[in-house]
């Protein structure tokens, strides 16, 4: 970590020692994923485990995924260019450790996320120093497992058929999940194609936080995905987006673009078959647009 700007540096040594823990915490995976593991799954939901290349494989406990794009706090907020890294754990007790650093008028930003098992923080910092936000309660509770519950769909396919979740098929292209944690229940539905890639996942329970963190305002929100690709054995997406959908309006708000550079199922057991090679991923211009 000798290279790493002094004003990243402390929260990243925070998230190495999250991550850490919630790796330790963690039981290695040892069985594989098989078919009939599936059977109770909505059809369409059984095809995108299938076709995901999960299934054959030892079941998922844990990834790291890294990811750069940019990032807004609001419609007419100036884009910020980020790079991010993120591990999840999967389990009786789930977790998710997020850091990103941005880039905000020339200055760093470093923001860090810790969820461990329905208790959730955001915090956000100016040249390491200044507070920006510094988040936390039942809202944040209840945002971020829908997070989590969005990481696992988008990212960890081979993770839901162990997931504390009930399903339901809408029709062939559509599923409701509802995914407990706790004394926390959140829903979404999904959204497929006909190939049977996962291309949108909605929900009602997140809500918006202001700028500065202090309130939140309970609006839907969704993950469109495109840019699927198949790599050693896997299929896993390559671009996404985070959409803010204003209650009462037609109005939308893209505040989230992304890229995944790389993911590795498993890292705490020596599985590291990195699903995404980084050089096999388009790269977006890091100023934005």
């Amino acid at each position: 970590m000798a290279s790493l700007p002094r004003d990243r540096r402390v929260f990243h040594a925070q998230y190495r020692q999250h991550v850490s823990q919630a790796l330790a915490d963690v039981d290695p995976a040892s069985a594989v994923l098989a078919e009939s593991d599936l059977v109770g799954l909505p059809a369409p939901l059984a095809a995108y485990i299938r076709r995901s290349g999960a299934v054959g494989r030892p079941r998922v406990v844990s990834f790291r995924a890294d990811f750069h794009g940019r990032i807004r706090s609001g419609p007419d907020a100036a884009w910020m260019p980020f790079t991010g890294q993120q591990v999840n754990t999967y389990g009786p007790r789930p977790q998710r450790i997020f850091l990103m650093d941005a880039t905000k008028s020339g200055l760093p930003v470093t923001v860090l996320h810790v969820f461990a098992h329905t208790t959730a923080t955001m915090r956000v910092k100016l040249l390491s120093v200044f507070t920006m936000v510094n988040a936390s309660g039942p809202e944040m509770n209840r945002g971020e497992t829908v997070t989590v519950f969005n990481d696992l769909v988008v990212m960890a396919p081979g993770a839901i058929a162990d997931a504390p979740a009930k399903w339901s098929a809408i029709d062939a292209l559509h599923v409701r999940g509802e995914f407990t944690d706790g004394n926390q229940t959140v829903s979404a539905v999904l959204t497929f194609d006909a190939h049977h890639d996962l291309v949108d996942f909605v929900s009602d329970d997140r809500s918006a936080a202001s700028a500065d963190g202090k309130t939140f305002t309970p609006q839907r929100w969704s993950t469109p995905l495109a840019g699927h690709r198949d790599t050693g054995g896997r299929r896993v997406l390559t671009t996404g987006a985070g959409v803010w959908h204003a209650a009462g309006t037609d109005g939308t708000f893209t505040y989230l673009e992304y890229h995944l550079d790389a993911i590795t199922y498993n890292p705490r057991n020596g599985v590291t078959e990195a699903a995404v090679p980084r050089s096999s991923l388009p790269v977006i211009n890091r100023a934005g647009r």
